[in-house]
């Protein structure tokens, strides 16, 4: 669900979609610093997606939120802004991933105008697995990159996801 729309129509429309049988949403919410959120062109705001967290809460549904780590030119700091925004919406699952530049998509064809498209084509998909400390359907998680477009290395990318998991899901668990 998109987290300006459901900010937009708001409780009553939560209650109604409730009643109807909804019992989960799914938030992609994917950075928590606005530079990133327009950098994407995702046209949301980190307030809609509390706003929306908020509304979640209060009309009894579930959240699920999907955040990325490594758009292009996106630093540690702002990592570390929207991991403080994930700890902050409090949705009942985080799932962090690392950012894919799929081809079509305006960030593939920047890049391949920018880096070169052999690079790009280097860029595979599942390239290596890294375990997490968490049981359950995240026990495991695939590296999306075989190179980075972020400023930070693989290692540093894997090092944020697995301190994402653990300050999200501290004992290991689901909440």
């Amino acid at each position: 669900a998109r987290v300006d729309l459901i900010s937009k129509f708001g409780r009553d429309f939560l209650e109604r979609i409730k009643q109807a049988g909804c019992y989960q949403l799914v938030l992609g919410v994917e950075s928590g610093t606005q530079r990133i959120l327009d950098l994407v062109e995702k046209g949301t705001t980190p307030e809609q997606a509390k706003e929306s967290v908020r509304l979640c809460k209060e009309a009894g549904i579930a959240t699920k939120a999907f955040y990325m780590f490594g758009f292009p030119t996106e630093t540690a700091q702002e990592m570390e802004q929207t991991l403080a925004h994930a700890r902050e919406l409090d949705t009942d699952v985080a799932c962090f991933l690392l950012v894919k530049a799929y081809p079509g998509t305006k960030m593939y064809n920047q890049l391949a105008k920018e880096q070169g498209e052999g690079r790009l084509q280097g860029y595979s998909h599942l390239q290596s697995e890294v375990t997490l400390p968490l049981v359950g359907n995240f026990d495991k998680y695939h590296i999306r990159n075989a190179s980075s477009f972020s400023n930070l290395s693989n290692e540093e990318l894997v090092g944020m996801l697995r301190k994402a998991y653990k300050i999200y899901y501290p004992d290991g668990r689901r909440k």
